[in-house]
């Protein structure tokens, strides 16, 4: 019978995949040895051979080495075991013989103690700093992921869920471990595969690639990352200094979160409106929160200006608040940086000229007790303002007008459809949506992106909302705002691509929207069985008008 592992070199299976990489990052010369442990029937053999190294396999089956040897390839039968052995029993297989790479393919996910392997193995590439290639199957490929939200994990005899596999492993994991074991990753190929196991697992038809749930599911893991249709991690390593930590997750060093991660834009302009939502901060209910200034495109003399603010913060505010810069990108940027930055349980964007409530944080809070998971939505009022003068004749904000309860209290998902009534200070997203789900705003939109972010989002979690009125947008008078900095051309393009984009989205619809949808949808269909009889003659009186002539000119052509 032929051996399950016996298989043939491809350029885009892992054995292709790790020789492209080898001859990216590998100097050939005179003498240097290639070491491929769980070299298998060495695949790759002939391919290091071509790049000028020498080739020695090592591997736990004995019928693969004696193959091997049979066919005048070096090769030798030995056991993976703890760190200080395995890199005993590799040095005595070199003998001292001069490394130019090493390879580990499909083999990690075998062993009992991965870990141990990688540190061994990092020892010897430390002495000689040459690459490692690893490859292992990634077992959050969306094949997985789908048969797993059917409540099915079924080993197989080979792939994804070998039978024999001991460790499994996602992108976070290598990462975790190679980074714990001194390994820094230089480069990656991984083979990438969309029904790896259809044959063996999953009916094709009932399954469909454009059936609803599938492209649901789909959708939400192609998302969270790049890797949802990699087969195998194939990576490139050089040996760095080792990190702390766990490969795995211990809940006792979980991470102490705040509730609420504000991310602030600014550009350093009218620096007097941003003291004054800094002063509502400072006033606070709940103060279990942070702040990230994030300073876009800033020239020496803003820098200067928001600083100078900075210094008139409290103590218990400023230890609070992280000032950053991005230099680059437009509106967009700063947010997308600032959400990757936030350590909070939940993340809201507020602009740095709008005001919140003394509970505001407090309304939020509450929202998660009773709501935890989902989008957070408060009520937002808006008011006029303008630049005026206090004594002294420093700038300052005055209001012109009365607080307007603008924005409805609810969140109606079919008027959403249409345009944003959420302003983007009254909604808080749970962290997991940026760091989990992998959504980010658009960076192509020059304007309306909190309202094309915030529908995505809601699409993966729902809302929960409280109409309490918390914080205020301000309109500003004689000044620009976004709305007058971008034509009316350039806004409606925006709002086009967003809802082509939606569009194109499978969603999951949350409770209460189907009434929305049908308390707002009037035109009933018409019953083929209706339009006979009496309901006929309730046409209105064009359309009875018209059939008449229809059968006035079919009676003078001779037609029935």
């Amino acid at each position: 019978m032929t051996d399950i592992y016996d298989n043939a070199y491809s350029p885009t299976n892992t054995y292709g995949r790790t020789v492209e990489l080898l001859r990216e990052y590998v100097q050939p010369g005179s003498g240097l040895v290639h070491l491929d442990i769980g070299c298998g029937f060495g695949a790759i053999a002939p391919h290091v051979r071509e790049m000028g190294l020498s080739y020695v396999g090592v591997d736990l089956d004995p019928s693969a080495i004696a193959a091997l040897t049979k066919s005048g390839v070096e090769a030798n039968v030995l056991e993976l075991a703890d760190e200080a052995t395995t890199f005993e029993r590799l040095s005595g297989v070199l003998a001292g013989r001069k490394l130019a790479s090493v390879s580990i393919l499909d083999t990690l996910e075998h062993v009992t103690a991965p870990l141990d392997v990688m540190r061994a193995i990092q020892r010897l590439i430390a002495e000689a700093h040459v690459p490692l290639i690893i490859s292992v199957p990634n077992v959050t490929h969306l094949e997985n992921v789908a048969k797993m939200v059917m409540g099915r994990f079924e080993y197989t005899v080979d792939g994804l869920l070998d039978r024999t596999h001991i460790v499994n492993f996602s992108h976070d994991t290598l990462k975790r471990m190679t980074r714990q074991a001194g390994l820094m990753e230089i480069g990656r190929n991984d083979t990438v595969a969309r029904f790896p196991d259809r044959d063996l697992q999953l009916d094709p038809d009932a399954l469909g690639q454009e059936s609803s749930w599938f492209r649901f599911v789909n959708d939400l893991r192609e998302k969270s990352r790049d890797d949802a249709l990699s087969y195998q991690f194939v990576r490139a390593y050089l040996p760095c200094q080792p990190q702390d930590g766990d490969w795995f997750v211990d809940p006792s060093t979980k991470a102490q979160r705040p509730l609420l991660s504000i991310v602030m834009r600014t550009t350093g302009r009218d620096t007097y409106a941003m003291k004054d939502v800094l002063n509502c901060l400072a006033g606070q209910s709940d103060l279990d929160f942070e702040v990230l200034l994030i300073g876009h495109r800033l020239d020496v003399a803003r820098q200067i200006e928001v600083e100078k603010v900075l210094e008139t913060l409290p103590p218990y505010l400023a230890e609070k608040l992280r000032f950053l810069r991005v230099e680059d990108g437009n509106r967009t940027r700063p947010l997308n940086f600032g959400y990757a930055q936030a350590r909070g349980q939940y993340i809201v964007t507020l602009d740095d000229d709008d005001l919140v409530f003394g509970h505001y944080v407090e309304t939020f809070r509450n929202l998660a007790a009773s709501t935890p998971g989902r989008l957070l939505r408060v009520r937002c009022a808006s008011q006029t303002a303008r630049k005026s003068q206090v004594d002294g004749g420093l700038d300052a904000a005055i209001s012109t007008g009365p607080v307007v309860a603008e924005y409805p209290a609810r969140f109606n998902f079919v008027d959403h459809l249409h345009d944003n009534y959420t302003p983007c200070m009254s909604v808080a997203y749970p962290r997991e949506i940026f760091h989990g789900f992998g959504l980010r705003f658009d960076e192509t939109l020059t304007t309306a992106e909190d309202y094309d972010f915030m529908m995505r989002a809601y699409a993966i979690c729902g809302i929960g909302e409280s109409g309490e009125i918390t914080c205020i947008y301000r309109r500003w008078q004689g000044r620009q705002n976004s709305a007058a900095l971008h034509s009316t051309e350039e806004w409606e393009n925006n709002h086009a691509n967003i809802k082509a984009k939606h569009d194109a989205m499978p969603i999951l619809l949350s409770k209460g929207a189907l009434a929305e949808i049908r308390a707002r949808t009037q035109t009933q269909p018409v019953l083929a069985s209706q339009i006979s009889g009496v309901a006929a003659k309730k046409r209105p009186l064009h359309v009875r008008l018209g059939q008449e002539w229809g059968r006035f000119k079919r009676r003078r052509l001779g037609m029935k």
